[in-house]
């Protein structure tokens, strides 16, 4: 525990795992090179850092417990919750940083199905995901949920705010206790407890 806060963490150690390699290509998305790959492929042990805090702090206090392993000799960070990977300077970089936006970055990540994009992760901070319809380009939905997402972060509950999405003004209310949609000309956002199904 680390007394200064009170937040406790649960390191669980485990042996080698055959898969590993693969579900860290796929989890870093491109990110990890083939060398740092074949180093994770390589690895004797896989330890998992836990905890039961959900906030921007305690996500930000998860970032340098990460990095301490990593200069204790781990390789990459895979955010389990989330399934999104990084190799050791990305994550010593979003450690380093003080922005809400790096620490959105580490922990969440943006996916899309045949319905929607939305964001998976921010359960990680005791918040809600968010989705938008598939009619969206993709880099639209992008910068819509970066946005949406960053901004229900940095604001209290029940939250105001207004976003700006090709042109058209929305003002969204929200009450994170129950589901709604907003709909505009061109955009519906959604916010749900959890949009990811985490």
């Amino acid at each position: 525990m680390k007394t200064a806060t009170n937040q406790a963490y649960t390191l669980e150690i485990y042996e080698r795992d055959p898969m590993l390699q693969e579900a860290f290509r796929v989890a870093g998305g491109g990110s990890i090179s083939d060398t740092e790959l074949a180093a994770i492929g390589q690895h004797r042990h896989t330890l998992y850092c836990l905890t039961k805090e959900l906030s921007l702090e305690s996500a930000r206090r998860m970032l340098r417990v990460g990095t301490a392993l990593l200069n204790a000799g781990g390789v990459a960070v895979k955010v389990e919750s989330t399934g999104l990977a990084h190799n050791a300077i990305r994550w010593r970089a979003l450690s380093a940083s003080e922005s809400t936006f790096d620490t959105y970055n580490a922990f969440v990540t943006l996916v899309g199905n045949k319905e929607c994009f939305y964001s998976c992760g921010m359960h990680n901070f005791g918040l809600p995901d968010s989705a938008v319809p598939r009619n969206l380009d993709s880099r639209e939905a992008a910068k819509t949920l970066n946005i949406l997402t960053i901004t229900c972060w940095e604001r209290s509950q029940p939250l105001r705010m207004a976003i700006h999405s090709a042109s058209r003004r929305m003002l969204l209310i929200m009450n994170y206790e129950r589901q709604f949609a907003i709909h505009t000309n061109r955009v519906m956002v959604f916010i749900t407890p959890s949009a990811c199904g985490g």
